[in-house]
């Protein structure tokens, strides 16, 4: 192993346990303290939640804006203004003393996720690696994996021993003194990374438009398989890896290389929004999916536990078996399985409880990977923070009133809430073939455009 893998692998480890502490003291806070805070607060639960909710609608407001900054200056300052925000956003939520000062903590909270969470992880990496970056991001993932294993039964412990506002004071106390120094041990990014280039040299990424990428083919692999992305030739001269390259003529001038009227990023925006539905359903509800299906309350809560080690082995396959493939593969993986599993539960019954369990656990792994690599391999990593923020805004929007509406669903409809979520997940399936062939048109456009490159 080189001096550059150690360091590499020493960049992901500090990401990957930095951002396991920044979700599980702020995204997975509600889940443990979200009761006792309302009770002794004199509010009800769902007002909780609902504060929590619009601190994911500020999220949702202000990435667009971080992601760009972040492109621009680097993630690593971003990140570590990230903890000292959370840290001040959990010390005003342990002095809470009503709705209001509730409401601001979690506000807080909000402005800080949009500064430092998955994505900006993933934007920091990519500016560091540019489109070599998908193993980065599978391994900040593999570690955030078991963020919830971590940090729910640690929420519990310490509000059964010290009771909600000192648990607050120690996820404060862990921001500053673990993810602060984490993250700034990470190295400066470079002024000129390779983040506006492809592997082949490229602006623009795999799959790019004509106006990007002229010189673009398609190759006998893509065209034989729908799990590919397609890929981009070489140009006639093309750049070294790791150089800065100019926008084309007729380049966007919002930074990103693309458009955000693109067909591509519309569909891909539709996706991440319905995936992300599923998701935070799942994430919230999943105990109560179960029982509500006719599964005992111990099983459920047995199969629910499960799904945090499933997504870490589904990373662990993915980083293993599927890093040199196109992430399309994962992301029809990640679209497709839940589906699968809610179909079984609800023509098999409790005995299917365990298979559904697991194959959503597995889709729900590879969904974050997907979130982060597919962008990657379509449209390069130019812009690639602040095209994330547009990316995931819809997403971030939706998933703020999933909790609220899907538990009513439950409540209505029991278990059968589930064809809803499976609904949803065909929708994406129905985007993701689109984008397919959305991107193959405008392969195949581009190669009819540029037939000097086939005559060399």
């Amino acid at each position: 192993m080189t001096a550059a893998d150690r360091e590499r692998r020493r960049i992901v480890i500090t990401l990957g346990i930095a951002q396991t502490f920044a979700w599980g003291s702020t995204y997975y806070l509600p889940a443990i303290l979200a009761t006792p805070m309302a009770a002794d607060l004199g509010v009800t639960a769902s007002f909780v939640f609902a504060a929590f909710s619009m601190s994911l609608l500020v999220t949702a407001v202000l990435g667009p804006w971080f992601g760009r900054a972040i492109d621009q200056r680097g993630g690593r300052p971003f990140m570590a203004a990230t903890s000292v925000i959370f840290a001040v956003s959990l010390l005003m939520l342990a002095l809470a003393q009503g709705r209001w000062t509730l409401i601001l903590a979690w506000v807080g909270i909000g402005i800080g996720s949009a500064m430092g969470l998955y994505e900006a992880a993933f934007a920091t990496v990519v500016r560091l690696y540019g489109a070599s970056a998908r193993g980065a991001i599978t391994g900040i993932t593999l570690i955030g994996g078991f963020t919830g294993t971590v940090s729910w039964p640690l929420s519990t412990f310490l509000e059964a021993h010290l009771g909600w506002r000192w648990a607050c004071v120690v996820w404060a106390a862990i921001n500053l003194l673990v993810c602060l120094p984490l993250y700034l041990s990470l190295p400066p990014e470079r002024q000129e990374a390779p983040a506006l280039t492809s592997p082949a040299g490229q602006p623009g990424g795999i799959g790019a438009t004509p106006s990007t990428t002229p010189s673009a083919t398609l190759s006998p692999a893509t065209t034989a398989s729908p799990l590919a992305v397609p890929t981009a030739a070489p140009q006639a001269a093309p750049h070294a890896p790791g150089t800065v390259t100019t926008a084309p003529a007729g380049a966007p001038a919002n930074g990103m290389g693309v458009r955000l009227n693109d067909p591509r990023v519309l569909l891909l925006a539709f996706l991440f929004a319905a995936l992300g539905i599923v998701a935070t359903a799942m994430a919230s509800q999943l105990p109560g999916v179960l029982m509500a299906s006719g599964v005992s309350a111990g099983t459920a809560l047995w199969v629910s536990m499960l799904v945090g080690p499933t997504q870490v082995a589904a990373r662990i396959v993915e980083l293993r078996f599927m890093g040199n493939r196109s992430p399309m593969l994962s992301t029809w993986l990640a679209t497709g399985l839940h589906p699968v599993g809610a179909l079984c539960l609800l023509l098999l019954g409790p005995p299917a409880a365990l298979v559904f369990g697991l194959v959503h656990g597995v889709g729900n792994g590879l969904l974050t990977i997907a979130r982060g690599a597919l962008p990657l391999a379509i449209f390069g990593p130019k812009g690639y923070g602040q095209l994330q923020g547009w990316l995931l805004a819809p997403a971030r929007i939706t998933q703020a009133f999933t909790p609220w509406w899907f538990g009513l669903a439950l409540a209505s409809w029991g278990g059968q809430a589930l064809w809803l979520t499976a609904g949803l997940s065909v929708l994406g399936l129905l985007a993701l073939a689109g984008l397919q062939r959305v991107m193959t048109r405008q392969t195949a456009a581009a190669t009819l455009a540029s037939p000097q490159i086939e005559a060399r």
